[in-house]
């Protein structure tokens, strides 16, 4: 987030809630017609948390089976509190290249998605509490 504040400092507090962590995989696989026989892909995660009192993003049940698995989180959502359309994407720093092009690419996707998986389920009175938007690679 400090990169954001930096260059744009006159709106970093329009988003003033977390809405959730992207967390991500960079992992090999093979390839059996690749010329070098192995292939990167990411693998991303929206998880949905919320801030702890001390302005520290609280650590779902989920992020935590998700680092164990060799995920780690790669950026923060951040939306305004009156209108959650209105988000923003603070991606860590210091990513891998491919890990910050999948960022750059897949992460608005991943959280209208999730966005509109939470409205469906609200509308069919569902608990939303807790639900991971899908893997997504890139």
């Amino acid at each position: 987030m400090k990169i954001i504040q930096e260059i744009m400092p006159e709106i970093v507090h329009l988003f003033d809630k977390t809405l959730g962590c992207v967390m991500a995989f960079e992992g090999e696989y093979e390839w059996e017609e690749a010329a070098s026989g192995q292939m990167k892909e990411v693998l991303l995660i929206f998880c949905p948390t919320d801030e702890t009192g001390e302005g520290c993003v609280e650590v779902s049940p989920r992020m935590k089976d998700l680092a164990c698995m060799g995920f780690s989180p790669a950026a923060l959502v951040r939306a305004n509190s009156k209108d959650h359309s209105q988000f923003a994407i603070y991606a860590l720093p210091d990513l891998p290249g491919r890990v910050a092009y999948a960022i750059s690419r897949e992460t608005e996707r991943l959280v209208l998605d999730a966005m509109a998986d939470l409205e469906l389920r609200s509308d069919e009175k569902e608990p939303t509490s807790g639900k991971d938007s899908e893997v997504k690679s890139i």
